[in-house]
């Protein structure tokens, strides 16, 4: 729902949710979508995502680890800034690192389309990055403005809804863990 949600919101063609892993330091793709293919990409078997990043690497690992949106209206271009960027001395906004340098933080999309533009955003609770969330666009300049700020408000909420389950589940397992321990005294 939440991926569906943003590409119906927002002008992204692909979008993806990924997790990290404090103990690993892994970011790994959990759910994947494109409008051409509505139907969403799970991944959550015993052996973890089939795309891993580690933090730092990958626009995604950057974002994981510095917990700052950024953005790249023409990935042609090599330059990835900040989602409010500093600007230079003639206005430009200055990049955090330039694509050229490191051509693989930028591989490609699962829809076979190349990547023209690109948002990805960090996933904060209680100001520890938990994921990020990944748009990305065949062609250039396919965000707005207005994109870029309702995907600012959406992953404050898919943070604390994220959150909310993952203590929803740590309550379960901690009562299963109790009940057998019960059970165990009582015998």
């Amino acid at each position: 729902i939440i991926i569906s949600t943003i590409i119906d919101e927002t002008n992204a063609e692909n979008c993806s949710l990924m997790l990290l892993n404090r103990q690993t330091g892994e970011l790994s793709v959990k759910i994947a979508q494109s409008q051409t293919d509505r139907s969403s990409g799970y991944y959550s078997d015993g052996t973890g995502s089939r795309r891993i990043f580690r933090l730092g690497e990958g626009i995604a690992g950057w974002v994981a680890q510095h917990g700052e949106p950024v953005s790249s209206p023409d990935i042609s271009s090599g330059v990835v800034t900040r989602l409010y960027p500093e600007l230079d001395e003639q206005g430009r906004p200055i990049p955090i690192f330039d694509l050229s340098d490191a051509p693989q933080f930028v591989t490609g999309s699962d829809s076979g389309l190349p990547i023209g533009s690109l948002l990805c955003l960090p996933l904060v609770v209680d100001r520890e990055v938990v994921g990020v969330i990944n748009l990305s666009h065949p062609r250039t300049n396919a965000f707005s403005a207005e994109d870029a700020r309702i995907m600012s408000i959406v992953t404050d909420q898919v943070a604390v809804a994220l959150n909310n389950v993952q203590a929803f589940d740590d309550l379960q397992r901690f009562n299963e863990m109790l009940e057998e321990l019960v059970r165990q005294r009582t015998i």
